[in-house]
């Protein structure tokens, strides 16, 4: 007899993560190959963060601070809100499945876009509720007004990941902020933000956070794994009223955020303006992605974030298929596109001429 396991769980599909050199070919190829299939900074740890955890390697044989209390009063201190309203854990992915044990129920439903981040539809299942998923729009973005209209009876979530993963869209100021009035108070909005540094137009992509103040249903999750370059630390913090912050540490996994992981993070932290010059490097490499693509004729979605979007559709396995023949790993979104992370100059030049082969070879 095999052990029970819940139907919905049974018939769930594994997350599938960016392949990576491991996942392909003999050992001797791997060392040539580029990895822009997970959306991860393509630097390395600053030596500030990196310095800080090393120095916390002779106290690992102790549990780490259970509170998080260091990190968590240097974010309320940078974004402006009470300790009581941070809740750190492992991820944002992990926060986004709390999120949801902590506010349904067996039949509840939550709301969210179709293409989205896939950990949204595995937290709902998980939880037992139901996942409606909302087409985007024409222009790849969440489509707020047909979401409004899937709010029913029981909806407990919605899900709005902004800048969207994987399509690299935005949801503006003003938008979010209608759609946030127009959904009924009972209702929990999640605003995930992990892509948010990554924006060039504070309109275009707004700071979530201000409308926790003023509506108790608004949740904005964050994480330390893209901007900040520390995803293999797996770090990431919730935003949200006390009453609902206190309620989501109770189903956050105890000491969920290691103690290397809570001082990289804080070292990280205090070295912001370091932080966002590298970010600023990625943005100037995207731009130049983007438009050497336009001039092949591929017209990726507008970006906002470190990734780039192209709606490639039935090409899509063909294009992925000839980038990993030369070398490069991009992510298949199948059945609507490709997700190409944005990496450093040389890789981002390995990956055009990728994709110009690839023209070349439709062409001809």
């Amino acid at each position: 007899m095999s052990a029970p396991t819940r139907a919905a769980v049974a018939a769930l599909t594994g997350y599938r993560p960016g392949r990576k050199p491991q996942d392909v070919g003999p050992l001797a190829s791997r060392d040539n190959l580029i990895k822009l299939s997970s959306n991860e900074l393509p630097f390395g740890p600053l030596p500030s963060v990196e310095a800080a955890m090393k120095a916390s390697f002779g106290s690992l044989h102790r549990y780490p601070d259970f509170f998080a209390r260091e990190l968590i009063e240097l974010l309320g201190e940078q974004i402006g809100v009470e300790s009581d309203q941070v809740v750190v854990a492992s991820g944002s992915s992990a926060l986004c499945r709390h999120i949801v044990e902590a506010s349904t129920t067996a039949g509840d439903e939550v709301v969210i876009a179709a293409p989205t981040f896939q950990a949204y539809a595995r937290a709902a299942v998980i939880a037992g509720a139901d996942a409606v998923r909302v087409p985007l729009d024409s222009r790849f973005a969440h489509d707020l007004e047909a979401m409004a209209a899937a709010v029913g009876p029981g909806t407990r979530v919605i899900f709005i990941c902004n800048p969207n993963n994987p399509t690299s869209t935005a949801v503006a100021a003003g938008e979010l902020q209608a759609f946030i009035e127009a959904v009924p108070a009972d209702v929990l909005i999640v605003v995930d933000e992990a892509y948010r540094e990554f924006a060039t137009d504070p309109a275009r992509v707004p700071n979530a956070v201000p409308f926790i103040a003023a509506h108790d249903n608004v949740v904005v999750v964050r994480t330390f794994s893209k901007a900040h370059g520390l995803a293999g630390l797996r770090v990431g913090y919730a935003l949200a009223s006390s009453e609902f912050a206190e309620s989501l540490r109770k189903v956050v996994t105890p000491f969920a955020a290691s103690t290397v992981g809570q001082v990289a993070a804080a070292a990280s932290l205090r070295a912001q303006q370091e932080v966002l010059e590298r970010v600023r490097t990625v943005v100037a490499e995207r731009i130049r992605v983007n438009d050497a693509l336009r001039i092949l004729g591929v017209e990726p979605a507008e970006s906002e974030a470190n990734f780039l979007w192209l709606p490639l559709e039935s090409a899509s396995e063909g294009f992925v298929t000839a980038c990993e023949a030369d070398g490069v790993l991009v992510r298949p979104m199948p059945p609507n596109g490709v997700r190409v992370t944005i990496g450093t100059h040389g890789e981002n030049d390995r990956f055009l001429s990728a994709a110009t082969r690839w023209r070349s070879r439709r062409e001809h």
